[in-house]
């Protein structure tokens, strides 16, 4: 968020509660399908990282945080988890 903006979290708290909702309903589905002892598909994988990190990014834009600046952060932090 850029100096001087303010977000309307109140205003905002029903689109933030759902988005939160959805990524919590989307790190649950990802646990149920790793661990129900079936091979899991790629697809079924990809789909539920895809649904919790669009979710995620849904949810920067509630609070005012640019699609911009998460992806700047994702970027440095996968650089720090490639090199470890």
């Amino acid at each position: 968020m850029g100096p001087g903006k303010s977000v309307d979290v109140f205003g905002n708290m029903r689109r933030i509660d759902n988005r939160k909702a959805d990524i919590l309903f989307g790190v649950g589905n990802l646990y149920k399908i790793l661990s129900t002892g079936n091979e899991a598909s790629d697809e079924e994988i990809s789909d539920c990282l895809a649904d919790i990190m669009t979710s995620s990014i849904v949810l920067g834009d509630c609070l005012g945080i640019s699609y911009r600046d998460i992806e700047d952060k994702v970027i440095k932090k996968l650089r720090v988890q490639i090199l470890q």
